[in-house]
């Protein structure tokens, strides 16, 4: 299904091939929706040739830590200097999974002061209107799911492997409660259907 504007797309796809690096961020408090949907979009850009680092501004829970590429992760409380050499170097500021800057809490000047352009990817309602390029579909679960027809309007979809999978289930089954809410609507089912033909154990997530 079309998420987004055909206009968003091409202005998405632009960024991302002029880009050499980019600097995630999400929420504080990052629940498996913040973490699987900003590890998901890493790898990805990773696989694509870019120099990717996470922001989180505090730590997020150990039961999230199985979850691939944990070294992309900084945690900004316990090193602030790195978020200051990543939002002073980022080609590309993505803002996932939060819909204004004060999400970000003690991270937000630092990370809101970065030259690279603002592109918000996000679910919750009333974004504001802080990013360069807003791509916000309240209608859907998750970001998670977002990200997955991102990838592919972008016609990225070939770089999907077990691991981004893995990161896409995460943040879906995380926002939907495993389906018990926020999930009234065919697609959010076929996505999961397409993502566990990569393989993922649906059990252990």
């Amino acid at each position: 299904m079309e998420i987004t504007s055909q206009n968003n797309i091409r202005k998405l796809k632009s960024l991302i091939h002029n880009a050499s690096s980019a600097l995630i961020t999400t929420h504080v408090n990052a629940d498996g929706d913040a973490i699987g949907s900003s590890l998901a979009l890493a790898l990805l850009l990773k696989k694509a040739g870019k120099e990717v680092l996470i922001i989180t501004p505090n730590d997020f829970p150990e039961f999230l830590h199985w979850l691939p590429a944990q070294e992309l992760i900084s945690v900004d409380m316990k090193n602030p200097g790195k978020t200051k050499l990543w939002t002073e170097k980022a080609d590309l500021v993505f803002c996932v999974d939060y819909n204004e800057p004060k999400r970000l809490k003690q991270a937000e000047n630092q990370v809101m002061s970065s030259k690279g352009p603002k592109i918000l990817i996000d679910h919750h309602p009333f974004p504001a209107d802080f990013a360069d390029l807003s791509i916000s579909v309240t209608r859907l679960g998750s970001t998670a799911e977002l990200i997955y027809y991102i990838i592919h309007e972008l016609d990225l979809q070939h770089l999907i492997d077990k691991d981004i999978a893995d990161c896409l289930f995460t943040g879906i089954m995380t926002d939907t409660g495993c389906f018990s809410y926020s999930s009234s609507y065919p697609e959010v089912f076929n996505v999961t259907a397409e993502l566990l033909k990569y393989g993922i154990n649906k059990d252990l997530i």
